[in-house]
């Protein structure tokens, strides 16, 4: 058991040593579209349409495979407010208005992918004076003695790699809810009667995000994600009797947002690993000079 629980901790420690924390705040906005039955019967007008600005705070936090949680907290304004005052003619006669902005969290899983790097002929002049510095120099790279950090048309290569515009994609996958969300039964207010449509309160999310920079700088992120609620909007019954006749009514709803949403990225990596990363790096690179031949333009050593 004891083996076990260490175990466990060094692969939670590798996996917090090589992770990546990222909040990234969001600017957007987002559309709704609430689809309203009454009596069974939906609407033939497209009733419960809304478009209303978005406001969000990302926090995710990636592992060295590009896979990790994440955590939001959002504005949302997904509910249409449905007023009629018959109930047996209540799908022809009615108002509608959007609802209050409330506050929305999110939390899922995000894969994050590898650059994928612009054609640029910044790019390729670059790439083409270090190729031509490697060949005046493959005689030195080239010798027995030499290890494999020192070769001159590696590193070349390696710079070459990481210069240029990129882009990376960021599916993912979670859900959504929204606390205080009340109840969506139909009220009667005086001769008049209220159901509030999209009242979910909880959803699920899916989207992906477009993260572009330059060399090794992170620019901005553009997303775009559909949400999709599934509680809280199921059949709602309202009868009145008057005159010694029954009449009810039954309304129910569903709802389909999508948004878009542009942000800054802000990382945090720990400097601990970062530092020790660099040491080794120095290392490599001292040894490099231990085994320079006299051809290289410099003695042997330090």
């Amino acid at each position: 058991m004891r083996h076990a629980i260490l175990t466990s901790l060094v692969a939670v420690c590798a996996c917090v040593a090589n992770a990546q924390l990222t909040i990234l705040p969001q600017i957007g906005a987002e559309l709704t579209g609430n689809e309203i039955s009454y009596n069974s019967r939906e609407l033939s007008m497209p009733v419960g349409i809304s478009f209303a600005p978005q406001v969000s705070i990302r926090l995710d936090y990636k592992f060295k495979t590009g896979f990790g949680p994440y955590i939001a907290l959002g504005t949302t304004r997904q509910t249409i407010s449905f007023v009629f005052s018959d109930l047996e003619n209540g799908m022809n006669d009615f108002k509608t208005s959007a609802g209050n902005m409330k506050l929305r969290f999110e939390a899922g899983y995000q894969l994050t992918t590898k650059k994928f790097f612009f054609p640029s002929s910044d790019h390729s002049k670059s790439h083409s004076k270090y190729a031509g510095r490697s060949m005046s120099k493959e005689s030195c790279s080239s010798s027995r003695n030499l290890p494999p950090c020192c070769s001159s048309k590696s590193s070349a290569k390696e710079r070459s790699k990481t210069k240029g515009t990129w882009m990376k994609i960021q599916p993912n996958i979670g859900f959504a809810f929204i606390p205080g969300t009340g109840s969506s039964d139909i009220l009667q207010k005086g001769s008049t009667y209220e159901y509030k449509a999209g009242n979910w309160n909880t959803a699920f999310t899916g989207g992906a995000g477009l993260e572009f920079g330059r060399n090794t700088k992170r620019s901005f992120v553009i997303s775009f994600n559909y949400v999709k609620g599934f509680s809280n909007m199921g059949p709602r019954t309202i009868s009145v009797v008057s005159a010694g006749k029954t009449t009810s009514a039954t309304l129910s709803s569903e709802s389909n947002s999508f948004n878009i949403r542009v942000g800054i990225p802000i990382g945090f990596e720990r400097s601990f690993f970062n530092n020790r990363n660099m040491h080794h790096r120095m290392k490599n690179a001292k040894k490099c000079g231990e085994y320079r031949p006299f051809g290289c333009g410099g003695l042997r050593g330090n």
